[in-house]
Protein backbone atom coordinates (compact mmCIF):
# COMPACT_ATOMS: atom_id res chain seq x y z
CA UNK A 1 0.00 0.00 0.00
CA UNK A 2 1.14 3.39 -1.04
CA UNK A 3 0.88 6.04 1.46
CA UNK A 4 -0.06 9.68 0.27
CA UNK A 5 1.07 12.92 2.28
CA UNK A 6 -1.48 15.36 2.85
CA UNK A 7 0.64 18.41 1.19
CA UNK A 8 0.75 15.98 -2.27
CA UNK A 9 -3.25 15.28 -1.97
CA UNK A 10 -3.52 19.32 -1.10
CA UNK A 11 -1.12 20.28 -4.16
CA UNK A 12 -2.88 18.01 -6.75
CA UNK A 13 -6.19 19.36 -5.77
CA UNK A 14 -5.11 22.90 -6.39
CA UNK A 15 -3.89 22.14 -9.60
CA UNK A 16 -7.00 20.34 -10.79
CA UNK A 17 -8.92 23.29 -9.67
CA UNK A 18 -6.63 25.58 -11.20
CA UNK A 19 -6.78 23.36 -14.77
CA UNK A 20 -10.41 23.41 -14.07
CA UNK A 21 -11.13 27.40 -14.01
CA UNK A 22 -8.12 28.01 -16.56
CA UNK A 23 -10.38 25.62 -19.04
CA UNK A 24 -13.00 27.32 -18.86
CA UNK A 25 -11.65 31.06 -18.48
CA UNK A 26 -8.21 32.29 -18.84
CA UNK A 27 -6.60 33.58 -15.60
CA UNK A 28 -5.98 37.12 -16.90
CA UNK A 29 -9.23 37.41 -18.53
CA UNK A 30 -10.63 36.77 -15.20
CA UNK A 31 -9.31 39.33 -13.42
CA UNK A 32 -10.14 41.48 -15.96
CA UNK A 33 -13.45 40.21 -16.67
CA UNK A 34 -14.14 40.46 -12.56
CA UNK A 35 -12.60 44.59 -12.66
CA UNK A 36 -14.95 45.26 -15.76
CA UNK A 37 -17.96 44.09 -13.68
CA UNK A 38 -16.91 46.20 -10.36
CA UNK A 39 -16.60 49.22 -12.52
CA UNK A 40 -19.73 48.81 -14.24
CA UNK A 41 -22.00 47.54 -11.41
CA UNK A 42 -25.39 49.19 -11.11
CA UNK A 43 -25.76 52.12 -8.73
CA UNK A 44 -28.62 51.39 -6.08
CA UNK A 45 -31.03 54.56 -6.29
CA UNK A 46 -30.45 58.03 -7.90
CA UNK A 47 -26.97 59.02 -8.69
CA UNK A 48 -26.36 61.51 -6.29
CA UNK A 49 -23.26 62.93 -4.53
CA UNK A 50 -22.70 61.41 -1.27
CA UNK A 51 -23.44 64.08 1.84
CA UNK A 52 -20.43 64.90 3.75
CA UNK A 53 -20.25 63.52 6.78
CA UNK A 54 -20.20 65.54 10.30
CA UNK A 55 -17.33 65.40 12.42
CA UNK A 56 -17.64 63.15 15.85
CA UNK A 57 -15.78 63.28 18.69
CA UNK A 58 -14.89 60.80 21.23
CA UNK A 59 -15.35 61.90 24.51
CA UNK A 60 -15.51 60.60 28.08
CA UNK A 61 -17.12 61.52 31.35
CA UNK A 62 -17.98 60.63 35.01
CA UNK A 63 -21.73 59.44 35.76
CA UNK A 64 -23.22 58.49 39.06
CA UNK A 65 -24.56 54.93 39.11
CA UNK A 66 -27.74 56.14 39.24
CA UNK A 67 -27.39 57.81 35.98
CA UNK A 68 -25.98 55.50 34.48
CA UNK A 69 -29.24 53.00 35.43
CA UNK A 70 -31.16 55.49 34.14
CA UNK A 71 -29.84 55.51 30.72
CA UNK A 72 -30.09 51.35 30.48
CA UNK A 73 -33.96 52.47 31.94
CA UNK A 74 -34.56 54.60 29.22
CA UNK A 75 -32.78 52.63 26.42
CA UNK A 76 -35.21 49.67 27.80
CA UNK A 77 -38.15 52.04 27.35
CA UNK A 78 -37.42 52.96 23.98
CA UNK A 79 -36.66 48.91 22.93
CA UNK A 80 -40.38 48.43 23.89
CA UNK A 81 -41.48 51.22 21.57
CA UNK A 82 -39.59 49.32 19.15
CA UNK A 83 -36.67 52.28 18.64
CA UNK A 84 -32.94 50.61 19.56
CA UNK A 85 -31.17 53.44 20.36
CA UNK A 86 -27.36 53.20 22.03
CA UNK A 87 -26.57 55.33 25.32
CA UNK A 88 -24.80 57.93 23.12
CA UNK A 89 -28.22 58.48 21.47
CA UNK A 90 -29.93 58.63 25.04
CA UNK A 91 -27.21 61.57 25.76
CA UNK A 92 -28.12 63.44 22.81
CA UNK A 93 -31.62 62.97 22.80
CA UNK A 94 -31.09 64.74 26.45
CA UNK A 95 -28.95 67.49 24.98
CA UNK A 96 -31.49 68.59 22.26
CA UNK A 97 -34.23 68.57 25.01
CA UNK A 98 -32.50 71.07 27.30
CA UNK A 99 -31.28 72.72 24.43
CA UNK A 100 -35.19 73.23 23.96
CA UNK A 101 -35.85 74.41 27.35
CA UNK A 102 -36.68 77.89 29.01
CA UNK A 103 -33.79 79.57 30.59
CA UNK A 104 -35.84 79.28 33.89
CA UNK A 105 -36.15 75.17 32.89
CA UNK A 106 -32.97 75.03 32.23
CA UNK A 107 -32.04 76.55 35.32
CA UNK A 108 -34.30 74.19 37.65
CA UNK A 109 -32.65 70.97 35.32
CA UNK A 110 -29.36 71.74 35.77
CA UNK A 111 -29.13 73.02 39.58
CA UNK A 112 -30.78 69.46 40.23
CA UNK A 113 -27.87 67.62 38.65
CA UNK A 114 -25.49 65.88 41.32
CA UNK A 115 -21.71 67.88 40.93
CA UNK A 116 -18.80 65.69 40.55
CA UNK A 117 -15.48 65.56 40.70
CA UNK A 118 -14.04 66.56 37.48
CA UNK A 119 -11.69 63.28 36.37
CA UNK A 120 -11.51 59.79 36.69
CA UNK A 121 -12.95 58.21 39.90
CA UNK A 122 -9.58 57.10 41.30
CA UNK A 123 -7.90 60.29 41.01
CA UNK A 124 -10.32 61.90 43.64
Amino acid sequence: MIKVKNSERLEASMRAEEKSVSARVPKYDRFERAEEALKSSPKRGVDRERPVRKRVIRDAFTLPEEDHELIASLRQRAGKQGVLVTKSEVIRAGLKVLNQMRESSLKEALEAVEKLKPGRPGNR
